[in-house]
C-alpha cells in the first residue's frame, strides 16, 4: 500500500469575467474545480493573493478611469498546484 494518491492536478480555471464599475473600480471573477487560493498579478508590477481556499473568487481593485491594467491569474490548490488562467487586460 502506497497510501493515499499524490495530488499532481492543478486547479481549472474558468469563466473568468470583469466588471467595471463607474467609480474607477473593477472586480475580476473566476470559478476553480477545486478550492484553490486567489492571485492577481498585475503588470508592470503588484499582485493580490488571498490564501483562502475557495472554488468562487472574486476580487475588487481601484484604478484610474482611462487607465489599462494588464493583469495575469492564478490559483494554487492545497497541494501547491498552480493552475494559469491566462493573461488578461482591463480598459476602466
Amino acid at each position: 500500500d502506497d497510501g493515499d494518491p499524490v495530488d499532481i492536478t492543478p486547479p481549472v480555471l474558468t469563466d473568468l469575467t470583469g466588471q467595471v464599475h463607474e467609480d474607477g473600480r473593477f472586480t475580476l471573477r473566476w470559478l476553480t474545480d477545486e478550492p484553490a487560493d486567489t492571485e492577481v498579478h498585475f503588470e508592470p508590477s503588484g499582485e493580490f493573493l488571498d490564501p483562502e481556499l475557495v472554488t468562487e473568487h472574486s476580487k475588487t481593485f481601484r484604478g484610474s478611469l482611462g487607465a489599462r491594467y494588464v493583469f495575469e491569474i492564478y490559483s494554487t490548490d492545497a497541494a501547491d498546484n498552480q493552475g494559469f488562467g491566462g493573461r488578461w487586460s482591463i480598459q476602466l
